[in-house]
């Protein structure tokens, strides 16, 4: 590892530390002193970007052609997720040990985790922080995004 790329790391834990609670800053911390896994990371939030913008977009598009937007949204949601799946093991991750079909069953189950998370998350701020729905679903993210990148890394990957 070069300065500069120690440098690099320093920066964006730094920045990501602002916003995120400690009991993940403790883990996430010696990730982000190996320049391959600052990639696997960097790379993850990229594709999870990916996967939200595959469901906007198709949740949007359904919804226009006539499909009932519970329909359009399930259809979008589990496009979004199979890219993000399919891109997280082939690109990112290029974890060929496990048989797909294995590894998309843990994925699920770790969605399933993140989702549950989201909505306790989700129930709590609006209620007892009196948070908007947007507000709420943005504080989400420094807690489900590390659970998930972790869980995936290590479980669902490895």
């Amino acid at each position: 590892m070069t300065v500069s790329d120690s440098r690099s790391s320093e920066r964006l834990f730094t920045i990501y530390e602002r916003v995120t609670p400690p009991v993940f800053q403790r883990w996430l911390r010696p990730f982000f002193s190996d320049p391959r896994t600052l990639r696997w990371f960097v790379l993850y939030a990229c594709i999870g970007a990916f996967g939200v913008a595959v469901y906007l977009f198709l949740a949007w598009l359904l919804s226009r052609s006539g499909i009932p937007v519970i329909v359009a949204s399930g259809i979008a949601f589990a496009s979004g997720a199979t890219a993000q799946f399919l891109l997280n093991r082939n690109v990112n991750f290029r974890a060929f040990h496990r048989a797909a079909h294995r590894q998309a069953r843990t994925y699920l189950v770790v969605m399933a985790i993140n989702f549950a998370l989201t909505l306790a998350i989700v129930s709590l701020s609006t209620r007892f922080l009196h948070a908007t729905a947007e507000e709420a679903n943005l504080l989400t993210l420094p807690f489900t995004f590390p659970m998930a990148y972790l869980a995936n890394r290590y479980v669902t990957f490895a």
